[in-house]
């Protein structure tokens, strides 16, 4: 029939952003033999196409020039066309992306990869327009002289792809070192000489928020006093609250800011960064008890169970940027708007900086818009806590937008539930109500965790991706890496034998099947055979590396089994990547958190049999980035022959406490007073 629509060969998929493909007239392949096959027996280069559903400039393209027909014509004729999910396939986007950046200088989404039929990538692009302007390569030019050159100097491009292939595979190569002993100053130091002393955070436009590296600097301050740390984590977090970056109007943090004042967001809201703004406002509230710190805690999960949590309990990945073809329309308000809302409430316009001409300034228009985005005048705020009594004083006029926003067309949501995200944010939920003394926020991670275990692990194996209830792919090693670390954390809270373990045989599969001789570690396992290489990723990014969470895990694992041998891997691990640590201390912030903690960690035992196990968690929450926690009940030992070494322990006995240090015990402790006093002595911090 002539209206009948027409689909490529995305439209069995599951992965979201393939199935917003399905229909482009590119003959669009997924990843996979089916694709490579008819490359080689055409004899035609491919285009690799990476990106997410939830992506703007994405989103762009394929209206610019994957859904025109004349595009579509050239490439089909030119290519065999892939289209990667990258949150689908990370291993695939981890190898492509690396190359982008070493041959470019540059990556981002989406990511155009030129490969060869043996999968080799010659060259690569992100964002591209649909004809050439103002210096950038159009897909249609592209699409042109990829053509020529294939016919007709082929040996270069192959050449070319050969070398490239060689250098990246030297450069995946670790240079094994020892550490200097004041990595963690160097780091300190990285951070203070980049950091924007007027608007927090860290080098220039545009401003990523990256909230494990505002942990490590609380950490920092509370072992070495340094307030300078403290205050570029309070600056930061701050400015970010009262920033268009973070939704006024609904909770919950955008990507990142396109302007150094955090004004300007680019609109995504990501899972991943929900979780570790909680992690990071929650540290910082536990040593400054401002009321708005603790808020913003509160307002994160809020927006967590409200907008990104499935029936099930799990959680999304991410919320689009865009809504009717806009960026940003769904948060996006005009002067008239908000003054009729707001009951024409000079104020309040004043207060979150509302203009009649806008205050809104977008990458895709030449000057002003007549829009507004909300955010806090930076100069009415004396303490941190004049900002709640803001946010308290308008409560009516952000119901009264918010009851309006819900009414508008709401962007899409990535609704795939992923292993590695969700980890990551049980462990953040469980860290977060320790250090806020919320019991209710530690039972919701545990009961995230109790979801990944039942739903998504398979005896040994991790599922990396649930999309619509199917199983989309394998574990990668931040899956094992971030579950692993929440299950040492549930354990510690309640002594379960069974998340001790589970997580010793994740951790056991993790080391056998992502771990090298040189002690460096993958990001795929050897099953992964379709990638031309196997990526060794060591630096934290907009989330932690799994190579850094493992560290924490094998000290944690020594200490709680007294196998020596999870410290020494976790050390030769140090050792891999110490060269890359060295060289951008500020780049691996959560793996120098991981060093300092093998070093200086100390073990607290304890009889769970009569005591409230969350409750003595919430009371050691100052001390928890030095601790080991052992809680030992009549059920501890079930099934867990690694900790006989506990047996016949006395203090098991009679509910006494004990802190221990390497091999080294002190006298039984009777009372959680005596505990805390003196783990605030031998830990050198002061109870808040």
């Amino acid at each position: 029939m002539e209206n009948e629509e027409k689909y490529n060969h995305l439209k069995d998929e599951k992965s979201p952003y393939l199935v917003q493909h399905a229909k482009n007239p590119v003959d669009w392949y997924p990843w996979g033999e089916q694709a490579f096959k008819l490359a080689r027996s055409l004899d035609k280069p491919i285009l690799l196409s990476i990106g997410y559903s939830t992506c703007h400039w994405c989103h762009v393209m394929e209206r610019e020039s994957f859904e025109d027909r004349e595009v579509a014509e050239i490439l089909n004729d030119v290519f065999v066309c892939i289209k990667v999910d990258r949150e689908e396939r990370p291993d695939v986007d981890s190898f492509y992306m690396h190359f982008c950046q070493v041959t470019t200088g540059s990556g981002g989404w989406p990511l155009n990869v030129i490969l060869t039929p043996n999968l080799d990538p010659v060259f690569a692009m992100t964002y591209l327009p649909k004809h050439s302007r103002r210096g950038m390569m159009g897909i249609i030019e592209m699409a042109n002289s990829v053509k020529e050159l294939w016919q007709n100097n082929r040996l270069e491009l192959t050449d070319r792809a050969t070398e490239t292939m060689k250098r990246l595979k030297e450069i995946n190569i670790p240079s094994r070192s020892k550490l200097p002993e004041d990595i963690d100053i160097k780091a300190f130091n990285q951070f203070l000489s980049n950091y924007d002393h007027n608007n927090g955070g860290f080098g220039g436009e545009p401003k990523f928020p990256t909230p494990h590296n505002l942990v490590f600097l609380m950490e920092y301050y509370r072992e070495k006093k340094d307030h300078r740390a403290l205050d570029m984590v309070r600056n930061t977090l701050l400015r970010m609250r009262m920033g268009g970056i973070w939704d006024q109007v609904g909770g919950g943090f955008h990507r990142y800011s396109t302007d150094q004042e955090w004004i300007i967001p680019h609109f995504e809201k990501m899972l991943y960064d929900q979780a570790l703004h909680l992690w990071a406002y929650a540290s910082l509230y536990s040593v400054e008890r401002k009321g708005i710190y603790i808020e913003t805690c509160r307002e994160i999960v809020h927006f967590l169970d409200s907008e990104m949590m499935d029936e099930s309990g799990a959680y999304y990945t991410a919320i689009d940027a865009d809504s009717e073809g806009m960026e940003g329309k769904y948060y996006l308000w005009t002067y008239n708007e908000l003054s009729r809302l707001t009951g024409n409430n000079e104020n309040f316009l004043n207060t979150f900086s509302v203009t009649e001409r806008g205050n809104y300034h977008d990458q895709g228009y030449a000057g002003e818009t007549a829009l507004n985005i909300l955010h806090v005048d930076f100069e009415i705020i004396r303490d941190p806590d004049d900002l709640l009594k803001i946010m308290d004083d308008y409560k009516p006029e952000i119901k009264n937008l918010k009851d309006t926003r819900n009414k508008r067309v709401r962007p899409h949501t990535d609704r795939k539930i992923l292993a590695d995200l969700n980890s990551l944010l049980a462990f953040s939920f469980m860290r977060s109500g320790a250090l806020l003394g919320d019991a209710e926020l530690i039972k919701k991670g545990m009961n995230l965790l109790n979801y990944i275990v039942r739903n998504m692990v398979r005896d040994t194996e991790v599922i990396h991706s649930l999309a619509e209830s199917s199983t989309a792919s394998h574990g990668f090693l931040d899956d094992y890496s971030f579950l692993v670390h929440a299950l040492l954390t549930g354990f510690m809270i309640n002594g379960d034998p069974h998340y001790l373990k589970l997580a010793m045989e994740l951790n056991k599969y993790l080391v056998s099947h992502f771990m090298d001789d040189s002690g460096s570690l993958y990001f795929s396992d050897e099953s992964d055979r379709d990638v031309p290489m196997r990526m060794k990723p060591d630096a934290d990014g907009a989330i932690p590396s799994g190579s850094s969470f493992e560290i924490l895990n094998l000290a944690i694992l020594s200490e709680l089994t007294g196998n020596a041998d999870y410290m020494e891997k976790a050390e030769k691990i140090l050792e891999a990547n110490a060269g890359s640590i060295a060289e951008m201390p500020m780049f691996h912030s959560l793996s120098i958190m991981a060093r300092v903690f093998s070093k200086n960690r100390f073990m607290v035992r304890y009889s769970a049999d009569n005591r409230d196990p969350v409750s003595l968690y919430i009371k050691m929450a100052p001390f928890l980035s030095g601790l080991v926690i052992l809680p030992v009940s009549s059920k501890t030992k079930y099934g867990i022959e690694e900790i006989d070494i506990l047996e016949g322990s006395p203090f098991m006995k009679n509910g006494e406490l004990q802190i221990c240090s390497g091999s080294e015990c002190l006298m039984p402790l009777r009372t959680e007073n005596d505990l805390m006093e003196n783990l605030s002595k031998y830990l050198n911090l002061k109870i808040p």
